[in-house]
């Protein structure tokens, strides 16, 4: 994620700097956050309330279908 953000910031930078002009677009952040909150759902919260393994972990078959919706979204 940190490494995400910092990839995402220099390119914002150096668009800055060779176009002089940088236009953010609002209509492209609610879906965008959408998503961000149902892979953060499905990745760090669902994890503790499964009860097939003990502990806050997944199943090979949970892990299946998290990974299909991860890719899917």
């Amino acid at each position: 994620m940190i490494v995400c953000t910092g990839v995402i910031g220099l390119c914002l930078l150096v668009g800055g700097l060779r176009h002089h002009v940088i236009a953010f677009r609002v209509e492209g952040t609610s879906p965008v956050l959408a998503t961000l909150a149902a892979l953060v759902t499905l990745t760090l919260v669902l994890p503790t309330y499964t009860t097939v393994d003990p502990g806050p972990t997944f199943s090979r078959s949970q892990l299946v279908f998290t990974g299909v919706v991860s890719l899917t979204l």
